[in-house]
């Protein structure tokens, strides 16, 4: 018994490093914000009507919140409104949530974020829109006309591609048809928070599949 049980040993340690190399190679769960506004940045620019900032999804994503640009980083003076489009389809947004001064989510760098209720999953292929609107008066938006962008962008290791020059429209309550002069992200206006999905079923399946070989090796023969 004692030689069986060392012959099958390397087999084991073999199995267990299949699985420990499994775990460690497998992508972790990814969670990144499209447009990152640093904490403190000052607006710009009094614009009441929507702006919105073009993406398209090369690999799924699931949008978990969406965020508005907070003008100082210092709290909401007025009611602001983040919304989620598919350009290919623009007469309601997916997704919309409103963020006021009583209950302005929370802040991360210097924009403030709210969870969807449920999480949205975009495939590839998907084109969308990024939008907030609501600023003027006392909050301001930012603009980074003359190249004065401080703000940055998150693809998601290539999950999403930046496109178009940015759009403005005049209807707030519509979604903005006017092309801007560019860069992708004119704007510290809308933004939004995604992770890509875990492939759970098929790790699983890798674990089980192990395992499975496991029990036949020490099978008795």
């Amino acid at each position: 018994m004692p030689l069986i049980r060392t012959s099958r040993t390397p087999f084991a340690r073999f199995s267990l490093g299949a699985l420990l190399l499994l775990a460690a190679t497998w992508p972790a769960r990814a969670d990144f914000i499209a447009y990152v506004v640093p904490a403190g940045t000052d607006g710009n620019q009094l614009w009441g009507g929507p702006l919105g900032m073009d993406f398209n999804v090369n690999k799924q994503i699931i949008v978990t919140a969406l965020g508005v640009f907070d003008d100082d980083s210092n709290g909401l003076t007025q009611t602001l409104t983040a919304r989620l489009y598919d350009r290919t389809n623009t007469a309601a947004p997916l997704v919309s949530l409103t963020f006021t001064p009583a209950d302005p989510g929370t802040l991360i760098g210097g924009s403030r974020f709210k969870d969807l209720p449920a999480p949205l999953s975009l495939m590839p292929g998907f084109q969308g829109c990024i939008v907030a609107v609501g600023y003027g008066g006392t909050e301001e938006n930012g603009n980074g006309m003359g190249g004065g962008v401080v703000w940055t962008m998150d693809s998601g290791g290539g999950a999403i591609s930046f496109v178009g020059s940015a759009r403005y429209g005049f209807d707030p309550n519509a979604y903005p048809p006017n092309v801007d002069g560019g860069p992708a992200n004119r704007y510290a206006a809308g933004t939004f928070a995604a992770r890509l999905p875990e492939p759970a079923t098929l790790a699983l399946l890798g674990l089980g599949g192990l395992a499975a070989l496991v029990r036949r090796r020490r099978a008795p023969r």
